[in-house]
C-alpha cells in the first residue's frame, strides 16, 4: 500500500477553508467536521488510487495527474509514484473554467 504526501499547499488550503467556514458562518464544529471528512477522503484515495480518471477535463497539460471529486465541489488532484500517492492540489471546482 502506498504512502499518502500531502504537499504543503494543501494543507494551507484545508486550513483556509476551516478557517472561512469558522470566521464566515460561526460554525467551529462544523468546519472541523468538514475538515475531517475532506482530510478522510484524501486518505481513502490510497486505497484505489487507480480509481479516478486523468484530469485532461479540468486541466491542460496535466496527463500526469489524476483528479477526484470530493462532495461536488472540490477537485483534489495528484499523482501516483511506486511508493506514494502524492496529493498536489485541492481546487475549488466552480473556479474551472
Amino acid at each position: 500500500m502506498r504512502e499518502i504526501l500531502i504537499k504543503k499547499k494543501v494543507n494551507n488550503k484545508v486550513n483556509e477553508i476551516t478557517d472561512f467556514i469558522i470566521n464566515e458562518y460561526q460554525m467551529p464544529i462544523t468546519a472541523i467536521n468538514y475538515a475531517k471528512r475532506m482530510l478522510d477522503f484524501i486518505d481513502d484515495l490510497k486505497n484505489h488510487p487507480y480509481a479516478n480518471a486523468f484530469c485532461r477535463q479540468y486541466f491542460k497539460n496535466s496527463s500526469n495527474f489524476r483528479c477526484a471529486v470530493f462532495e461536488k465541489k472540490w477537485i483534489i488532484k495528484y499523482s501516483i509514484t511506486e511508493n506514494y500517492l502524492i496529493i498536489e492540489d485541492i481546487i475549488w471546482g466552480a473556479s474551472i473554467k
